[in-house]
């Protein structure tokens, strides 16, 4: 198992730490119950999508898809951090993360007066949110590692790491210029070395041109920007960006494939958040 791998592997496990935690601290609150009022359906959506990205993003993780969980962690946690304290706000009461922070800082008052399950229930979340950061920046991390370098199909020298899904396994000659071929395993390199045997082109590294990416960036921009600020127009904005990247990408006219992806998917979720709290809003 190669270092980015790894860093992939432990990110998936804590992004869906955090996605459970937040699930059991919802059912203990009764989240579903017909008794709670509609306004609160409105404040706890966001941490509903916060915990729906980081499973997706843990997912993706697991599978190691370096070129898309590590935007849907980060989704996660920058949904949480900015709306805990506006979502809140808006019902007129404490945030969640001042709950939990007070369970956890008057952890044996907590367990003396409330029970040890509720106490331990208030205080996941808060390991939870710390495990979350560490995910972001884990699977930042291998994003970063696996694009540093990919392999040239001609031999010898790297691509573009935007053109790195075309490349299938194999051995190529060592990224770093060892005399010796590495493995590369589809996704990253792997520490399997052998004895050079591939000819290495005198053209240098193979170069590639220039791609239409500008559609699937700014398919993930207005994704993020529709869950954190403006739903239904950005993540419309999204929705078709996303849509028009992943065509280009089909074509063979751009190659960021995860971004514009990962972007319609965002734009979905930014739609369904902006309907849900709409009915929520008109209901209270």
């Amino acid at each position: 198992m190669n270092r980015a791998t790894g860093l992939l592997r432990w990110a998936g496990i804590l992004a869906l730490f955090w996605a459970g935690s937040v699930v059991v601290f919802l059912l203990h609150l009764n989240f579903l119950g017909p008794g709670l009022r509609p306004l609160i359906h409105t404040v706890n959506i966001y941490l509903i999508v916060s915990a729906g990205l980081a499973v997706a993003g843990g997912v993706f993780a697991l599978m190691r898809k370096a070129s898309i969980a590590p935007w849907l962690i980060i989704a996660a946690l920058v949904l949480f951090v900015v709306l805990d304290p506006v979502m809140t706000q808006l019902a007129g009461g404490p945030s969640n993360w001042s709950y939990w922070w007070f369970y956890l800082t008057d952890f044996s008052f907590a367990w003396s007066s409330e029970g040890p399950l509720q106490t331990v229930i208030y205080v996941m979340p808060v390991f939870g949110l710390v495990a979350l950061a560490v995910a972001a920046f884990l699977s930042a991390m291998a994003f970063a590692r696996r694009n540093s370098s990919v392999p040239s199909q001609r031999g010898g020298g790297t691509m573009d790491s935007g053109a790195m899904s075309s490349v299938p396994a194999g051995w190529y000659a060592d990224p770093q210029g060892n005399p010796v071929d590495r493995y590369w395993d589809g996704e990253a390199w792997t520490e399997q070395s052998r004895p050079r045997m591939t000819p290495v082109s005198r053209g240098g590294p193979m170069v590639v041109g220039a791609s239409r990416n500008g559609m699937g960036t700014a398919a993930l921009v207005m994704g993020i920007l529709g869950i954190l600020i403006l739903p239904i127009v950005f993540s419309l904005l999204a929705i078709i960006f996303g849509s028009v990247g992943i065509g280009r990408v089909n074509r063979g006219e751009a190659t960021n494939k995860g971004v514009a992806v990962t972007g319609l998917v965002l734009g979905i979720i930014g739609m369904i958040l902006g309907l849900l709290v709409g009915v929520a809003l008109l209901a209270s």
